[in-house]
């Protein structure tokens, strides 16, 4: 758990966005990274975007510009995770959701996924409480008790194998997350299958160095190693100070950290 709290801080600590929502959202991070913080998340006004403008097919428009629509869910998704935790008014996380709602559209193959953590989320505030999730709201068929490995959804025809990975990764991020707050056996048995899948199956040179889902390997034994692959190829892709990272900075692979950082703090609790 610590390294990957450890390696989110720096890789936080060197992102210069230059795209409102990620400056926000980067802000939004080192908040909930920040044990002692108390308060609001210093993210300064929620600007337009949030309240439902600005958003296009590929992401949140304007300002950096050219974010995929992935990107942009994760942002918004840390970014309602520090206003929950924080003392803004409770309509701010849901008027949040009118732009997320709308990104999610824009990957339907697993944006479902992170649709249904964020109306968790926003429930759980709203009630005060952890909210229970039927196994008919989950947008995955359980197994029916198998533990068969699977992945979260097959190869379509006219996808290629990166491009399928990247979107397994994606969501397997997002109900991992969810698994870690609703803790109900149909979703760990959905991502145990996934885990054992993706342990024996996917290969480095299918995924990105962007860490998706390393949350759901590190807290499985057979997914451990794969964890560690994917923080060193994110360490060594991004951690070096003296490495090229981009005008605006490592601030994608940081939220990754920061946001699997919070759903392992919540199975340990």
């Amino acid at each position: 758990m610590e390294p990957i709290r450890n390696l989110g801080q720096t890789l936080l600590a060197r992102s210069e966005p230059v795209d409102a929502l990620a400056r926000a959202a980067c802000s939004a991070g080192r908040f909930l990274l920040d044990a002692s913080a108390t308060g609001d998340p210093d993210i300064g006004e929620i600007p337009s975007w949030a309240f439902g403008g600005g958003i296009s097919g590929s992401g949140i428009s304007g300002g950096g510009g050219g974010k995929r629509p992935e990107e942009s869910i994760l942002a918004m998704m840390v970014l309602a995770e520090a206003v929950v935790r924080g003392e803004r008014p409770k309509v701010v996380s849901e008027r949040l959701g009118q732009a997320f709602d709308r990104l999610c559209l824009a990957v339907p193959s697993h944006g479902a996924f992170w649709k249904l953590r964020f109306e968790l989320l926003t429930a759980a505030e709203r009630r005060g409480g952890a909210v229970r999730v039927e196994p008919g709201r989950l947008p995955i068929d359980p197994g029916s008790g198998t533990s068969d490995p699977a992945p979260l959804r097959l190869l379509g025809d006219d996808e290629s194998l990166d491009g399928w990975t990247y979107a397994e990764l994606v969501g397997l991020h997002a109900l991992a997350a969810i698994e870690s707050s609703a803790r109900r056996k149909e979703i760990g048995r959905i991502v145990d299958r996934a885990v054992a899948f993706h342990v024996a199956n996917t290969q480095p040179d299918n995924t990105t160095c962007q860490p998706w889902a390393i949350h759901a390997f590190a807290s499985r034994p057979e997914g451990c190693l794969f964890a560690e692959q994917q923080l060193h190829d994110a360490m060594l892709q991004f951690g070096s100070s003296g490495q090229e990272t981009g005008s605006e900075g490592p601030w994608v692979p940081a939220l990754i950290l920061v946001d699997a950082w919070l759903s392992l703090s919540r199975q340990v609790r």
